[in-house]
């Protein structure tokens, strides 16, 4: 319910004092919907096939990566990415 980009808005533009009433709001609001729907028993709305899901069952076995060729693969993503948008930042720095 809160999002923290929201308050850092809020409290530069409004102060700390609408930042503060908008995180309490938000828990307030987070805190009584979830109470309000755990006492709905709705558990017997959720499919079975939900409950035989197993996080992170694809099969396959875990890969251990050597530091060295995690920081290899980082690397040339970094690259990547500056290759495809360093344009779209040199237009935005000379706007």
């Amino acid at each position: 319910m809160i999002n923290e980009v929201a308050v850092i808005l809020l409290f530069g533009m409004f102060g700390w004092k609408v930042a503060l009433i908008y995180v309490v709001t938000g828990l307030i609001i987070a805190i009584a919907s979830g109470y309000i729907i755990g006492k709905l028993k709705l558990e017997h709305w959720v499919q079975d096939w939900v409950y035989k899901t197993q996080i992170n069952n694809t099969g396959e076995t875990e890969v251990k990566i050597k530091l060295a060729d995690r920081v290899q693969f980082g690397y040339t993503a970094v690259k990547e990415i500056v290759a495809k948008v360093w344009i779209y930042v040199a237009i935005g720095i000379a706007v």
